[in-house]
């Protein structure tokens, strides 16, 4: 998404917050949902949704109480949607195409690159509503999220909400 962004013309500003955020200037631009189906270490299928935040109504917009932006606003011109499409699709079907050939490890430089959290103080939410606390340490090759706790210890999760602390903000 972040590639697709960037051949559009998105190019500055763009990072990624573990799970599935898109973020520009911190703001959410887009989310990624995957719902997998299949077997434990055998042939596994997903469904990949994508949600670009394109043209937001003002009606709509006052009900999100998070950071938030849209392409519209970011460019300051009608979307090309058809172009965003298909940029999306064909960033995607590469993408996934390399991965189940080769996994996440040639990912994961860029998405060091893009990481929003590395280094910063946050709070990962688990699905039982623990709330662990450290420094945000990046993914591993299965694409843990990596938490580094108040004794360096690094703790790995699959699944979760990573909270950043945002003292103040307003959309773009």
């Amino acid at each position: 998404v972040a590639e697709a962004l960037g051949i559009y013309g998105v190019k500055q500003d763009i990072a990624v917050k573990w799970p599935n955020d898109v973020l520009w200037q911190k703001r959410k631009l887009a989310g990624i949902l995957i719902e997998l189906s299949g077997e434990a270490y055998n042939i596994c299928n997903a469904i990949i949704g994508v949600g670009l935040n394109v043209n937001m109504p003002q009606k709509l917009a006052q009900e999100i109480k998070q950071p938030w932006c849209s392409i519209a606003q970011i460019t300051k011109d009608i979307p090309q949607r058809n172009k965003l499409a298909g940029l999306l699709l064909d960033r995607l079907l590469t993408t996934l195409d390399e991965f189940q050939k080769n996994g996440l490890k040639p990912f994961l430089e860029k998405w060091r690159e893009l990481d929003v959290v590395y280094g910063k103080k946050v709070t990962i939410i688990t699905p039982s509503h623990q709330r662990i606390s450290g420094i945000g340490s990046g993914v591993n090759d299965k694409g843990y999220f990596l938490l580094k706790d108040s004794s360096n210890k690094i703790h790995s999760f699959a699944t979760g909400e990573v909270s950043l602390k945002v003292h103040a903000y307003k959309e773009c």
